[in-house]
């Protein structure tokens, strides 16, 4: 399996997919899925994190979703907007980072209707947390203007 420094790591659950013509790698912990010889998917987190700081999201989105298989690909447009959801919280701009909150809780369900039925429990476990760790964070808010506690 191939790591990125960049990319997250993986802890992997190995899943052919039939209907992919590749090797998919499903990481559960980081909620990732990349396709073995498809594109960079390090190069793609990067280009979509710089679109991201551009406010360029629909570039970021389809960076990320033409580099790596779903449901992995909308896992990491999820991830994205959690990143942008901190950062935006720690500069002060509440109402950008409420609307990055609610895309990135958005695209992790998505990445439940994008999975094959064998992956799709472990996802909607994994997309429960996600949503429960975000409405966790946006509750500090309310407590503290330091919301970025999680670095991405």
């Amino acid at each position: 399996m191939r790591t990125h420094s960049s990319f997250p790591p993986t802890v992997a659950l190995h899943a052919p997919l039939p209907s992919l013509a590749c090797d998919v790698r499903i990481d559960v912990h980081e909620h990732t899925t990349t396709a073995v010889g498809a594109a960079d998917p390090g190069a793609a987190w990067r280009a979509a994190q710089e679109f991201e700081l551009a406010d360029r999201l629909n570039a970021a989105e389809e960076t990320l979703l033409g580099a790596i298989a779903e449901p992995g690909a909308s896992c990491q447009v999820a991830h994205l907007y959690e990143c942008r959801m901190m950062r935006l919280a720690k500069a002060g701009d509440r109402g950008n980072a409420e609307m990055a909150h609610a895309a990135s809780v958005r695209w992790m369900w998505r990445s439940v209707e994008k999975a094959r039925s064998v992956d799709a429990l472990p996802l909607a476990i994994a997309a429960r947390a996600h949503e429960r760790r975000l409405a966790e964070v946006a509750k500090r808010w309310d407590r503290s203007r330091d919301a970025a506690d999680t670095a991405c």
